[in-house]
C-alpha cells in the first residue's frame, strides 16, 4: 500500500511538476510516514508480546503436578 501510495504521489510530481507538491505530495508524504510509523510501532508491540509469551513458556509450572 505505502508502495502505490509513493507511485502516485510520483505520478501527480512528474506530471503536474511543482503544483502538486502543495498540498497533495504533502498529504501523500505524511501518509507515507504515518502508515511506516504504524508497522514500526506495530512489529515492536509483537515482538514485545512474542517475548512475553516465550518467557512465560520457559518458567515452570508453579501448580505442583
Amino acid at each position: 500500500m505505502l508502495v502505490l501510495i509513493q507511485i502516485w504521489n510520483w505520478y501527480l510530481r512528474h506530471s503536474e511538476g511543482a503544483v502538486a507538491v502543495l498540498p497533495t505530495g504533502l498529504i501523500l508524504s505524511l501518509v507515507a510516514v504515518l502508515l511506516m510509523l504504524a508497522g514500526w510501532a506495530g512489529r515492536w508491540s509483537i515482538e514485545i508480546t512474542l517475548r512475553c509469551l516465550t518467557k512465560r513458556a520457559a518458567r515452570p509450572n508453579r501448580s505442583g503436578t
